[in-house]
């Protein structure tokens, strides 16, 4: 069951800043990958692991991390090695996994920051590939991150679609529900850097928070029955002062 607040999902598409940023990302991730997938050395270096030479041997181990076992036949699959009498060790039914941005992730941590000295390559190929981890600024915090980028979601935080998508819902229920409307919009952020923002000289609003939404609400909407609440804000218009 969800929540009522959970109860519709409603998309934005990304603005032509965010779609060109995420193509960038993705594509980033495409040419590490396909760095990894056509290095021989690596090849070698994973066959050389010993959960894939000798799984049997290292059962509680890879269960304990079954991820990571996944990981490591997913990378071996997707570079034309035959993996399924190893699959056949954690089970019989299970499909071979898919070299996805999770497992390319997994197995980059694992391989240049974590058991480095658990795979058989030469030095040159860690150096090289933590040099394309950094170049293309995947390593954050002595940890690589690929699915889950802080970059990407600091990024999309900026997102000017969301603030409209807000916008836009609001003006349906607004439509439909005229002085029944109930609505509220819940943010992580103030962004008091916002309160003296004008509407004819500001620059575009393009941050999530209480202000932005307030002002996004307010801009070309009446605002006489649209406050925002926060625990060091509050923004009540003038005619509902005498209720509060």
């Amino acid at each position: 069951e969800l929540c009522p607040h959970q109860d519709y999902v409603y998309l934005c598409l990304p603005s032509a800043d965010n779609k060109s940023f995420l193509e960038k990302f993705h594509g980033d991730i495409e040419k590490t990958r396909d760095l990894l997938v056509n290095s021989r050395t690596a090849h070698l270096a994973v066959l050389g692991h010993p959960w894939i030479g000798c799984p049997d041997r290292h059962m509680d181990e890879i269960l304990e991390n079954p991820d990571l076992f996944m990981a490591q036949l997913a990378y071996l699959s997707t570079s034309g090695h035959n993996v399924g009498a190893r699959m056949k060790t954690v089970g019989p039914q299970l499909p071979e996994p898919v070299f996805d941005d999770r497992l390319l992730e997994l197995l980059m941590n694992d391989m240049v920051l974590k058991h480095t000295g658990m795979y058989t390559f030469s030095e040159p190929l860690v150096g090289s590939l933590i040099r394309e981890l950094d170049a293309r600024r995947f390593a954050v915090r002595g940890r690589i991150m690929i699915s889950e980028n802080e970059r990407v979601a600091k990024h999309l935080r900026k997102s000017r679609s969301k603030l409209a998508g807000i916008e836009q819902i609001y003006r349906h229920e607004r439509n439909r529900l005229r002085d029944n409307t109930r609505m509220v919009v819940l943010a992580s952020y103030i962004r008091k850097e916002f309160l003296n923002w004008d509407k004819e000289t500001g620059s575009e609003i393009d941050r999530m928070g209480v202000i932005p939404i307030f002002l996004v609400l307010t801009a070309d909407l009446p605002a006489n029955d649209i406050c925002a609440l926060t625990g060091s804000i509050a923004l009540i218009p003038r005619p509902l002062l005498p209720l509060v």
